[in-house]
């Protein structure tokens, strides 16, 4: 395999058919950086550059036969580089680690081009340092990345240090420890990702569980040894069981995400 060369250009593909040039030009005028690429590849690797390549889009291929490139503008070069190391074969380019920020950067982009699911052989390594993480003060981010990898011990202990740590206002709506709603958190519902089961649904669905739960204990020590009241533990048993149900779906639908 011919190794990535940085020149003009970085070379994924010595036969490469396409030019793609990622991102804008800096403050001080840098040249945007450009990628030689091979467009079927990209196309079998992702449905999305499937149709945009391939499709009746302004980024085909020209047909008076001049030189093919395609402009990226809204792409950071950095997670693209990695995406493009998977899809060209150049596995010694992809990085074994990735710090948390990087990991989300690259999610997103993954997401935007329909290729998180060929990350499986890769996101071991990348999650392995953050997995005895256990709070979610600072870690939102981790919260996300666990979301959309399908890591689910890592979310459902994130996701219960939230819940643990939140209240619900008078509409209902949860907040975290310091009165910030939940779902204004940047990291929750990232633009792009998390499209096919709303997270903050699932966390909603955990909060209302645990409430239930407690109601059902105070009331199991209310209604000791009365039994001409009618039972308020019975009806709060109903509406936790329909949350747990609930709750099973969402995290079925969830832990087929990747």
């Amino acid at each position: 395999m011919t190794s990535i060369t940085c020149g003009k250009a970085f070379l994924f593909d010595y036969r490469g058919d396409l030019t793609l040039k990622v991102g804008t030009r800096g403050p001080k005028g840098q040249e945007i950086p450009e990628a030689i690429v091979c467009s079927r590849s990209l196309a079998r690797w992702s449905p999305i550059f499937s149709a945009m390549l391939f499709g009746k889009f302004s980024e085909s291929r020209p047909a008076n036969g001049d030189s093919w490139s395609v402009y990226l503008p809204d792409d950071d070069f950095q997670p693209l580089f990695i995406l493009l190391s998977i899809a060209h074969g150049h596995f010694a380019s992809i990085p074994e680690i990735l710090t948390l920020n990087e990991l989300y950067q690259f999610l997103i982009l993954t997401d935007k081009y329909d290729m998180t699911k060929v990350l499986h052989p890769w996101v071991p390594s990348w999650l392995q340092p953050y997995e005895r993480i256990v709070s979610i003060s600072g870690n939102k981010v981790l919260l996300c990345v666990a979301w959309e990898l399908g890591n689910e011990p890592t979310f459902r202990t994130l996701a219960t240090d939230l819940l643990l740590n939140s209240n619900a206002n008078k509409n209902s709506q949860l907040m975290d420890k310091d009165g910030v709603l939940l779902d204004t958190y940047r990291y929750l519902e990232p633009p792009g990702v998390l499209s096919r089961v709303n997270f903050i649904e699932v966390v909603e669905v955990l909060f209302l569980t645990r409430v239930y739960s407690k109601h059902n204990r105070n009331s199991s020590r209310t209604l000791a040894g009365d039994t001409h009241r009618p039972s308020r533990k019975d009806k709060g048993d109903a509406q936790e069981a329909s949350l747990q149900q609930k709750l099973a779906g969402l995290l079925a639908s969830y832990s087929q995400r990747v």
